[in-house]
Order: C-alpha cells, then structure tokens, then sequence
C-alpha cells in the first residue's frame, strides 16, 4: 500500500513545488496575520487532493489499479492515508514557516499552535465528507463540492472584518480544552470509520471494466 500513498505524491510534484513557491511568497507577505496562515493550510490540502484527484480521473489510474493483483480496500485506503499525509505535511511546513519567520514575538504561542489543529480536524472532517461523494459521484461533480465550500470559506472571511475574524478565531480556539478536544478527536474518529467503511463499499460496487 506505501506504493498507493507514494504515487500520489509522485504524480503531483510540480503541483508540490508551485505550492511551496506560493506559499513562501504570501507567507512573507501575511507576516504579521498570523491568523491567516489555517486558512493557507486549507489550501494547501485542497489543491493536493483535487489534483490527485485529477490525475486519478484523467490517467484513468483507477481502471489500472484495478487491473493489479491489488485488493479494492487497499486503493481506497492509500487516498485516504494520502490525504491525511497532506494535513501533516501541511502542518509542519506552516510550523517551520512560521518560525522561520520569526512570528513566535513572546515565545511559542500555543494558540497558534491550537488553530492550526482546529483547521486540520477541519480538513480530516471534510475529508471525510468528500471521498464517499468522489468515488460514487465522480471528479465533477465533486469538484463543485470543493469549489462551493472552499470558495464559502474565503469569501465569508474576506467579508468579515480583520480583527472581527481574528477575534472569533481566536475565540474558537481557547474553547478547544482538554474535554473538548476529546470530544472532537472521537467524532472525527467516528466519521472517519463511517467514511471509509461507506467508501470501500461504493468502490466495490463500481465496474472498472
């Protein structure tokens, strides 16, 4: 299965390095909004995951797979698995970036630290979401699903006023105590097993023939 993980990787590396260049560019440019910097993290994740999904669709990868001795659970598994490798990675660049930077003013900021968690579970959630839709549904349509909410997302936060945002972010944030982050960490556990149980079931179904 690291093969699986491994070729999404593989297939999107100039998807990899244009991120990595924009990032570094806006990054330097939101120096002092470091509540920004989830939200850049949304759109990291975002456009790996519909690349991958692109390339999947438009190599027809999923007809090939399919002509391997390798078990359907399995290729399902590895987008899966893939995805939650882009959160992690995504996290730590903005953790790296971040310092290098130098933003942590007083110190390490837990705080930062804590919205970068609430925008990753925000991400493993809509994963969650989105993969049953894509393998039942197809590239199209799910892609009008990531475009509505990516685009609900940004333009609500560019509305809002700055410190208006900022405020609610960081409001967001402090409530995320030991019990709550529990509670959080067992639904997101619970979605994620109904996701890929409901995943796998609608991939067996599918004729690749």
């Amino acid at each position: 299965m690291f093969h699986l993980i491994w070729k999404d990787f593989v297939v999107q590396k100039k998807t990899l390095l244009f991120i990595l260049i924009y990032f570094l560019v806006i990054s330097v440019y939101f120096t002092k909004m470091g509540f920004f910097l989830p939200f850049i993290t949304v759109f990291i994740v975002y456009s790996l995951m519909l690349g991958s999904m692109q390339v999947d669709e438009q190599y027809h990868i999923d007809v090939l797979m399919n002509s391997l001795p390798v078990k359907r659970w399995k290729i399902v598994a590895a987008k899966y698995a893939s995805i939650f490798l882009y959160c992690i990675g995504a996290f730590l660049f903005l953790l790296l970036n971040y310092f290098v930077l130098s933003q942590f003013r007083d110190g390490f900021q837990t705080n930062m630290i804590k919205q970068y968690c609430v925008a990753i579970g925000g991400l493993l959630f809509f994963t969650n979401f989105i993969l049953p839709i894509y393998y039942k549904f197809g590239l199209r349509p799910t892609r009008y699903v990531f475009f509505i909410i990516f685009f609900l997302v940004f333009f609500t936060g560019n509305l809002m006023d700055k410190k208006l945002l900022s405020t609610f972010i960081n409001k967001v944030t402090h409530l995320t105590t030991g019990f709550t982050l529990s509670l959080f960490a067992c639904g997101l556990l619970v979605t994620l097993i109904i996701s890929f149980v409901l995943s796998i079931k609608i991939y067996n179904q599918r004729d690749f023939s």
